[in-house]
C-alpha cells in the first residue's frame, strides 16, 4: 500500500501535489506582473494629463505674450480711430500665426461682441457670453480644451484645440483676448513624457520582477522538497504505526482469544459430569468466557480491521 493510500485510509489529508503551485508563491509571482500593467496603464493616463497641464500653461503664457505685446498696444489705437491701425493688428495677428501653433485669435466685449478676428470666415456679431468669457472679463486667465470654437461658423476649424481667454484693459473697456492653440501641442507632449516615464517605470519593475523571479523559483524547489519529505515520512510513520497494529492484534488473538477459547471447550466437555448447581455455574462461566472472547476480537478489529472483500459486479 503506497504512502498515500495509507494517509487516505487513516483520514489524514494527503499534502499538496507536487505538480501545483502553491497559492501563496502563485501570488508572489503574479502580483508583481498585475501590479507592471497597472502602472504601465497609470502611467499613460498620467503623462496624458501632465500633458495637457503643460501644455494649457505653455498656451496660457503664449496667449498673455500674444495680448500684451502684441495685440494690446495696437488694439488701444485702433479703437480710438488712428487710421491703418486695424490692419496693422490683422498684420501682426497673422505673422504670429504663421508657425502654425496659434490657430485664431478673437477679441472680445465682456458683452459677447466680436471686435476683431484673425479668421476671415469668420461673419463677425454678437454672441452671449459664455462663462469663460465672463470669468476672463473679471481680470482672470482661463484656459481649457474644446472640441469647437465657441463661437459657431462654417470656416471653424476640426477637431480639439486648446483655448486661452487673456484679459485686457483698454482705457474704460473690459476687454478679452480668445486665441486657440494647436491640440498637437498636447499629442507630443503626450508622447515625450510616455517616452520618459514608461521605460523608467516599467523598467524598474521588470528589474524587480527579473530579481523575484528567481527567489520564487528556488522557493517552489524548496516547497516541493518540504512537501515530499512530508509526505514519506507520514507514509513511514503510519506503515510502522499499521505494522504495530498488525502484530498486537496477531498476538491477542493468538494468545488470550485462544487460550479463552478453550476455557469455554473445557467448561462445555465438563459440564455433564457436574451436579445441577454446579452445571449452572459452569453455564455461567462459558457466557462469561465467550463474552470476553466477544470483547477481544473486537479490539482485534479496531486494532487492525481486516480489508473488505471486493463488491461483485
Amino acid at each position: 500500500m503506497t504512502p498515500r493510500r495509507e494517509l487516505r485510509r487513516s483520514g489524514v489529508r494527503p499534502p499538496t501535489s507536487l505538480g501545483r503551485v502553491p497559492y501563496g508563491l502563485s501570488v508572489f509571482l503574479i502580483v508583481p506582473l498585475l501590479v507592471l500593467v497597472a502602472i504601465a496603464g497609470g502611467t499613460a493616463l498620467l503623462s496624458e494629463r501632465l500633458a495637457r497641464a503643460k501644455s494649457l500653461s505653455d498656451a496660457e503664457q503664449a496667449a498673455v505674450r500674444l495680448t500684451r505685446y502684441l495685440v494690446g498696444p495696437v488694439l488701444a489705437e485702433a479703437i480710438e480711430g488712428v487710421p491703418g491701425r486695424w490692419e496693422e493688428l490683422d498684420r501682426r495677428v497673422q505673422d504670429r500665426l504663421a508657425d502654425g501653433s496659434i490657430r485664431t485669435v478673437f477679441v472680445w466685449n465682456s458683452s459677447g461682441h466680436v471686435l476683431y478676428t484673425s479668421d476671415e470666415d469668420f461673419p463677425g456679431g454678437t454672441f452671449a457670453p459664455s462663462p469663460h468669457l465672463r470669468v476672463a472679463a473679471t481680470g482672470t486667465v482661463v484656459s481649457d480644451v474644446v472640441d469647437q470654437p465657441e463661437a459657431g461658423y462654417p470656416g471653424r476649424p476640426d477637431g480639439p484645440m486648446m483655448e486661452v481667454y487673456v484679459p485686457l484693459s483698454v482705457g474704460r473697456q473690459r476687454l478679452v483676448v480668445e486665441s486657440y492653440f494647436s491640440y498637437d501641442r498636447i499629442t507630443l507632449e503626450t508622447a515625450r513624457l510616455r517616452g520618459e516615464i514608461i521605460p523608467v517605470a516599467v523598467g524598474a519593475l521588470v528589474a524587480l520582477e527579473l530579481v523575484q523571479v528567481p527567489i520564487g523559483l528556488s522557493l517552489l524547489r524548496r516547497v516541493r522538497r518540504q512537501d515530499a519529505e512530508r509526505t514519506e515520512l507520514l507514509g513511514r510513520n503510519l506503515t510502522a504505526s499499521d505494522r504495530e497494529r498488525r502484530a498486537i492484534a496477531a498476538d491477542v488473538h493468538d494468545g488470550p482469544v485462544q487460550d479463552l477459547a478453550a476455557v469455554a471447550y473445557a467448561l462445555s466437555a465438563l459440564r455433564p459430569g457436574l451436579p445441577p448447581a454446579a452445571q449452572r455455574t459452569a453455564d455461567d462461566l462459558t457466557s462469561d468466557v465467550r463474552e470476553t472472547v466477544g470483547g477481544l476480537r473486537t479490539l482485534m478489529a479496531d486494532l487492525y480491521p481486516q480489508p473488505r472483500p471486493p463488491t461483485p459486479e
